[in-house]
């Protein structure tokens, strides 16, 4: 300044321009069976064997019938989190929100991590995922020719009995979509379709959904289930909370942290089929 300028400050644009990150298809739970938990703790009574009624005659002790089995599922809240320090001169300077946006760019990444165990947990101090659950069934995707690559699609579809298959979904890599778009029926018409007015994929009439959860190397893998006999407990919601205070008072920082609690496992492993080998 030593000319006699002034000293103008730095703005900020009216905007962010993002990242994008990977799609979460469970992001929402619209997929998952929701379960309030009012303590660190919920036990979920499943059912493990059907019962098989038979017929009897008059005075006599009906042979043949099973009783159904029971089982429990433990869930533990398991914990998920976020804190990140944001300097006060972004926060004072941005045109935009700054606050509100971390809390939703953080509420993102905590939804990926979500999507990402659902499907590969260990069960261990995090969630059980569907693929990692050694009682769901796979099934190897077939790569002679084109008729046993449809059958293999279709061996995956009638692994998971009718029943589950009402509101059953896939779940897919961008590279397994890709594959099996060019996959014929039997009538020599894509196996993929797609409605005019739905933003996703079709695959035997049920939705597709993109995820790189599952990989992005080949081959891979698709699942295909009903993704409401996944229990979710949900301890906490997502809580979003700043600090200025310690040494982020002297750094002149806000510590935003976002917070949920739940836990998750897979109620009925017959819901699921695995397709492997996708290539």
């Amino acid at each position: 300044l030593s000319a006699g300028g002034a000293l103008v400050p730095e703005e900020f644009a009216q905007e962010v321009i993002a990242k994008m990150g990977d799609l979460t298809p469970l992001a929402t739970k619209e997929f998952l069976r929701v379960m309030p938990m009012k303590s660190d703790t919920l036990r979920v009574p499943y059912l493990k064997t059907l019962p098989v009624a038979v017929y009897g005659t008059e005075s006599t002790e009906p042979t043949g019938q099973t009783e159904p089995a029971w089982g429990n599922i433990e869930l533990i809240a398991r914990e998920a989190l976020m804190i990140v320090p944001v300097s006060e001169q972004m926060i004072d300077d941005a045109s935009v929100e700054m606050i509100g946006y971390m809390t939703d760019l953080f509420a993102e990444a905590l939804a990926r991590l979500r999507n990402l165990k659902l499907l590969l947990g260990s069960g261990s101090s995090e969630p059980e995922g569907v693929i990692t659950n050694a009682a769901v069934t796979t099934n190897a995707y077939d790569t002679t020719n084109s008729g046993t690559k449809f059958r293999s699609v279709l061996r995956c579809y009638h692994a998971v009995k009718a029943a589950y298959r009402a509101g059953a979904i896939w779940l897919m890599s961008d590279i397994a979509q890709e594959t099996l778009s060019g996959v014929l029926d039997s009538n020599n018409q894509p196996l993929l379709t797609q409605l005019m007015d739905e933003p996703f994929m079709r695959l035997r009439g049920k939705p597709v959904f993109i995820t790189e959860a599952i990989g992005t190397a080949t081959p891979t893998k698709a699942v295909f289930g009903n993704w409401k006999f996944v229990v979710f407990g949900d301890r906490m919601t997502m809580q979003a909370k700043t600090d200025n205070g310690g040494d982020s008072f002297r750094k002149r920082e806000v510590q935003v942290r976002v917070i949920e609690r739940y836990d998750a496992k897979v109620a009925q492993a017959e819901a699921f089929n695995v397709m492997t080998g996708i290539q």
